[in-house]
């Protein structure tokens, strides 16, 4: 962690004067280490850089400060996304951000567009999504949005975050994402600012130099964390730490492995939750919130906002302090549960990875 803002830092005074896209520490600027570097990289003054850094290091707050400078500049910016749940997630947290000091409660200036349509922050069905000051849209609808009338010419006054950039490799997704960049590329922009916690140093490298960036990489976890690997007959162990990774550990002694037993453990232990179970299938989170369900009584009641028709059987979970969260709930299911996550009201939730996408919980 680093104290203070580095010289020449180029943010402007409406960031330097928010809670929310300044942490302080005693009233002094308190970053991690990857957002002192981006700044000393020149993020404020409109340089292009890859962000390469592990998850939780704060690549999203990197991010921002990047659409701030642009919204100061005069420009405009486009978040591309991976998920229409992060896009969701991030159309929410753009219009906390802008909407009432930068962009002066202006609701047609931040849009969302993905494959559930385009939409202002008003909740307005927009035909000219290129016209907002911020966009956030995922990278197969935005290559659409930008496709319509012929190939861009000029994207000189847009600057672009392009989170999960590495999606550029998918074997199923990565041709239109790379794509999409090339024409960003040749059409120019004011500035780019690539995100992944995923990249190794080379691939990182290739990638911004194909870009024509630079590259910023700072490999160090700022928060502990513990892999635990259960086989029939021992478990494997190793923690990494900030700036070190431990010894993998074996214990020959045999350990519980049926998932909500797992579960029961680790809440006993930590005395707290949430316990997020990530799914392979969409069957699996129902399946294995029925068997939470079944084994643990109702504690708490559930009132649904009005207006929104909540399924029985998520009900009946929320109840339990249990949850499934996949692409078949609604968007309003999906934001309800979310909430109830965010206010320590759900001790377990089966997700597919729609909730990994869609929610910031480092």
């Amino acid at each position: 962690m680093k104290v203070g803002l580095p010289e020449n830092h180029g943010l402007p005074s409406d960031v330097l004067s928010s809670v929310e896209l300044l942490p302080r520490d005693g009233g002094t600027a308190f970053l991690t280490d990857i957002q002192h570097e981006a700044l000393q990289a020149g993020i404020g003054t409109g340089k292009s850089v890859l962000i390469s850094a592990p998850t939780s290091t704060g690549k999203t707050l990197i991010g921002w400060w990047a659409i701030a400078s642009s919204l100061a500049a005069g420009g405009r910016a486009i978040y591309l996304v991976s998920h229409r749940a992060l896009a969701k997630q991030k159309f929410e947290e753009a219009q906390r951000l802008f909407l009432g000091g930068m962009l002066g409660g202006d609701r047609a200036a931040i849009v969302c567009a993905t494959g559930d349509g385009v939409e202002d922050a008003s909740g307005r069905k927009t035909n000219a999504p290129m016209t907002a000051k911020i966009l956030v849209a995922t990278y197969e609808k935005f290559l659409g949005c930008l496709s319509v009338g012929g190939p861009p010419r000029d994207l000189t006054d847009s600057t672009f975050i392009c989170d999960e950039v590495q999606l550029v490799g998918d074997p199923h997704r990565g041709q239109n994402v790379e794509l999409l960049l090339t024409l960003m590329r040749r059409s120019g922009w004011r500035q780019m600012v690539g995100l992944s916690a995923v990249l190794h140093e080379k691939d990182a490298q290739s990638l911004a130099n194909w870009l024509g960036v630079a590259l910023v990489r700072n490999p160090t976890r700022e928060k502990a964390l513990k892999l635990e690997c259960r086989a029939p007959d021992s478990t494997y162990q190793i923690t990494v730490a900030p700036g070190k990774a431990g010894d993998i550990e074996e214990d020959l002694r045999r350990r519980e492995r049926a998932t909500n037993r797992i579960v029961d453990e680790v809440l006993a232990k930590r005395n707290q939750g949430p316990v997020i179970v990530f799914c392979m299938r969409v069957d699996d989170t129902y399946n294995l919130c029925r068997e939470w369900i079944d084994a643990h009584p109702a504690c708490q009641a559930v009132t649904p906002p009005d207006g929104l028709e909540l399924d029985e059987e998520l009900r009946r979970a929320l109840a339990c302090r249990a949850a499934f969260h996949n692409a078949e709930l609604s968007e309003e299911e999906r934001i309800f549960v979310e909430q109830r996550i965010a206010r320590s009201e759900v001790d377990v939730v089966y997700a597919t990875t729609t909730l990994a996408a869609g929610v910031n919980s480092p």
